[in-house]
């Protein structure tokens, strides 16, 4: 038998013994954290699904005028931002590009709805309003802005441009045409969501125009759940359409040929 010697009394557990103290602040800043981690997470999600459901309809060819919006949307209404990169090393795609801007614009007039809006802003060492925000059956493409290029190709100049756009209480989507080679990115990812947050962005996404461009590293250090989007960009077709994908991708809906008309 154990001596008895060998057993001793465990802590008292009668009413008024006090709690660790770690415990009850680790209890505050759970919640806390909670708040801070959810739309992180959520924003990193929605920005996968949007890559993913670009990269499904890749296979798809053809001139974007044979496509349709197809599905149900979300209650959100879009303020959609195409950033495009006018810096030299983006020169040879300017014109195709321009074309597919123009092809995007007219289709989206039949295949965005009532509250949604569209722009263009233009950047390299600086930025500018091509076209502003407005609705999106009103939105014409305009002319390039005449934005000055440099040594650097900057980030923040265009986003203080998106913000001078005005307020709004629709998401707003930034879908930068660029291969990305950007000296002031975000060091982290961090760094990254923390930029979105704070900006009031929705979402970020890289369309690169070619598929052996080099990009820079430092995106998808920054922005690691907006992977690169690549398709030709000489090609003004794949251009436009590459565009819609990413559109139909912001708005949750389908991509889909429009159906022959029929003869009698």
């Amino acid at each position: 038998m154990m001596a008895s010697g060998l057993l001793r009394p465990g802590p008292s557990l009668v009413r008024g013994a006090r709690l660790n103290p770690a415990h009850g602040i680790a209890r505050r800043l759970i919640p806390l954290l909670l708040l801070v981690m959810v739309p992180l997470v959520l924003l990193g999600w929605f920005a996968v699904q949007t890559v993913h459901a670009v990269q499904e309809g890749m296979e798809q060819s053809g001139r974007i005028e044979e496509y349709q919006l197809v599905g149900p949307r979300g209650p959100a209404c879009l303020r959609i931002v195409i950033v495009v990169d006018v810096s030299g090393s983006m020169s040879e795609f300017a014109l195709p590009r321009d074309r597919a801007l123009e092809r995007l614009f007219t289709w989206l007039g039949t295949n965005l709805r009532t509250g949604d809006e569209l722009a263009v802003v233009d950047f390299a060492a600086e930025a500018a309003t091509r076209v502003p925000a407005t609705d999106y059956r009103a939105a014409r493409l305009t002319g390039p802005a005449g934005v000055v290029d440099g040594v650097d190709t900057l980030l923040q100049p265009p986003v203080t441009e998106v913000a001078r756009l005005g307020a709004t209480d629709c998401d707003v989507e930034l879908m930068f045409i660029s291969d990305a080679l950007i000296t002031d990115l975000p060091d982290t990812a961090d760094d990254g969501r923390r930029f979105l947050t704070t900006t009031g962005m929705h979402g970020i996404h890289l369309l690169v125009p070619g598929e052996d461009m080099e990009i820079s590293d430092q995106w998808q250090v920054a922005f690691p759940a907006a992977p690169p989007i690549r398709f030709d960009g000489n090609d003004a077709d794949e251009t436009a359409l590459t565009l819609g994908r990413t559109v139909a991708a912001l708005t949750g809906q389908r991509l889909e040929r429009r159906p022959e008309p029929t003869t009698t």
